[in-house]
């Protein structure tokens, strides 16, 4: 207990030790699509992408190793479009930067905690792990955007169901397979 006490200071404080030229802290709005393998009907399972409308938020806390090379610490939370899927992410990038020009590619592992809501609601059993890659445009010293693609390491989430009548309900495995994302990023 004494070692994830001083542990934990010792990240803290060196966190808040001040910002420094190589260090940078600030906010996030992600707008995904996911595409959510469930069961729809009678002897009907569909794949389709659904969409947020609402933004997911973000703080982020990046430390540039080299002239090239960041690394990134994003935790933050996400609503799904419908209220269905909601949860905590959190996830660990490199971003690395083009020589000549303000894009550069990131590529990392996210993880998502999810709850579930709403009619018909599915059991979860997992919570999924994504490896990412993705592109972004530095637009000034402080305004980025990035596209990223996300790939859920372990498809199967849980399980849908679908209730036809009192005696009769029908299951089927609840796949997430990717996500999709645009991101603006605000630095401090």
């Amino acid at each position: 207990m004494k070692k994830l006490f001083y542990t934990s200071l010792f990240i803290i404080t060196s966190f808040f030790n001040g910002i420094s030229q190589n260090n940078n802290l600030g906010l996030r709005l992600e707008f995904f699509t996911y595409n959510l393998e469930k069961i729809r009907d009678y002897d009907s399972y569909s794949s389709e992408f659904e969409f947020s409308y609402l933004p997911g938020f973000y703080v982020f806390y990046s430390h540039q190793i080299n002239e090239r090379i960041s690394l990134i610490i994003k935790p933050g939370f996400f609503f799904s479009g419908d209220g269905k899927f909601n949860g905590f992410d959190i996830g660990g990038f490199f971003r690395s930067n083009f020589k000549l020009n303000s894009f550069y590619l990131t590529c990392g592992l996210n993880y998502i905690g999810l709850n579930v809501s709403g009619g018909n609601t599915p059991e979860l059993e997992s919570n999924p792990y994504f490896l990412s890659l993705g592109v972004g445009y530095n637009i000034n010293n402080h305004i980025n955007i990035d596209f990223g693609y996300y790939h859920n390491l372990n498809k199967r989430i849980g399980t849908s169901y679908l209730d036809l009548n009192s005696e009769n309900q029908q299951e089927k495995p609840l796949n997430l397979h990717n996500m999709i994302k645009l991101s603006v990023e605000f630095s401090l």
